[in-house]
């Protein structure tokens, strides 16, 4: 991880996006959005780099 780096979880996700939390999910399962699997049990906990989630939405709209 960066220096200063932070993991940011699904709602964090959701509070600077505005997009749903399902919708999240399908960007991170797809692998269109870099996700990490924090879960130690049987239901996917996802986090997201900052970085990734700023790279993601540099990207141009036709992409996303």
């Amino acid at each position: 991880m960066l220096d200063g780096d932070r993991m940011l979880k699904t709602v964090d996700i959701r509070e600077r996006t505005g997009w749903s939390l399902p919708k999240i999910r399908r960007l991170i399962v797809s692998g269109r959005l870099a996700g990490i699997n924090t879960s130690t049990g049987d239901r996917p906990v996802w986090e997201v780099r900052e970085s990734d989630l700023e790279a993601f939405l540099r990207r141009p709209a036709a992409s996303i």
